[in-house]
């Protein structure tokens, strides 16, 4: 809404400060194939005066199998990348560790909601707001978000994917992150819901990545006359050939994609919460090495491919 907007300003300014130091001045390099057509580099990319929308992902079984939800409405709701980043890093087996589940293992709660800046309690609803005689804790909502957003899900009771732009950001990004099995499939009651039915569910939501492994079907929630400029970064690798323009989701209006791949750092499944951290700063130290590299030829004229192998940071 209109009140965002300073904060959203502020935000922005925040944001933009803390990757000044990746983006000072292009790099002038290697940026032409034998063909003749321009590679640039991921430093260019991003500095475009377009700017760019982003999709998150992970292609490896971790125990937020689809943190990507995570990081991206910590983003969109405001905290800087460092914070998002180090909190993330921190999540550990006893902040999830609630069993029994129903339909998991474990409940999976926590406290994503408190880092929001708000609670939101397990019986909210979409655009609910609290009165005498409901008592019902609404948090960050996805339609106030500081910049769009949309978060993918798996409903079990209608067996397809759903995009989530509407309700509770933390429960949203819980949903996307249940993994099968493991975490108790999540209630969401959609807006058109009639009060006198809340114990039925319109939807029972688990892990996104079930039918949007890339994490791109939100962007086609967003759609917009101008061109979009992608940026799909995944937590794993894309394997032979990563999905191109035309394999985007439909409605997706598209200019260009940038699909970055970042793999080699440690497992941070359950059985190794404490590699968080580690796999993190060795993340961020090898996207830092490869702003200036032109980036490869993709499956199309404007898809660009750049692989980042964190390895060698391991003991950096």
């Amino acid at each position: 809404g209109q009140h965002h907007h300073p904060t959203q300003r502020n935000w922005l300014y925040e944001l933009s400060m803390s990757a000044q130091d990746y983006l000072f001045e292009p790099a002038v390099g290697e940026d032409v194939n034998n063909d003749g057509i321009e590679r640039p580099t991921l430093r260019e990319f991003l500095a475009h005066e377009d700017g760019f929308h982003m999709a998150f992902a992970l292609t490896r079984v971790t125990l937020i199998d689809q943190a990507g939800a995570m990081a991206a409405v910590m983003l969109a709701s405001g905290i800087h990348p460092r914070e998002a980043a180090d909190f993330a890093s921190k999540v550990t087996w006893g902040m999830v560790s609630d069993p029994p589940g129903l339909g998991g293992y474990v409940k999976g709660r926590f406290k994503l909601n408190e880092l929001l800046g708000a609670t939101c309690s397990d019986d909210s609803r979409v655009d609910v707001v609290p009165s005498d005689d409901e008592t019902e804790d609404v948090g960050v909502q996805l339609q106030d978000t500081l910049v769009p957003v949309a978060v993918s899900g798996f409903d079990l009771l209608r067996l397809k994917g759903v995009n989530l732009t509407r309700g509770c950001a933390a429960r949203a990004a819980r949903a996307s992150a249940g993994f099968p099995g493991l975490f108790q499939p999540v209630k969401w009651m959609e807006m058109n819901s009639e009060v006198q039915r809340r114990w039925l569910p319109d939807a029972l939501l688990i892990d996104g990545g079930i039918t949007d492994a890339l994490g791109l079907n939100g962007l086609s929630d967003h759609p917009s006359q101008k061109k979009k400029r992608i940026i799909n970064v995944v937590a794993g690798d894309f394997g032979c050939i990563p999905s191109g323009i035309k394999d985007l989701p439909k409605g997706v209006n598209a200019e260009s994609l940038v699909s970055i791949s970042i793999v080699g750092t440690p497992m941070c499944g359950p059985w190794a919460m404490e590699n968080g951290p580690v796999a993190v700063e060795m993340a961020r130290q090898a996207m830092a090495s490869m702003m200036d590299v032109p980036m490869e030829r993709g499956t199309s004229r404007n898809h660009f491919v750049l692989r980042v192998d964190a390895s060698k940071f391991r003991n950096t």
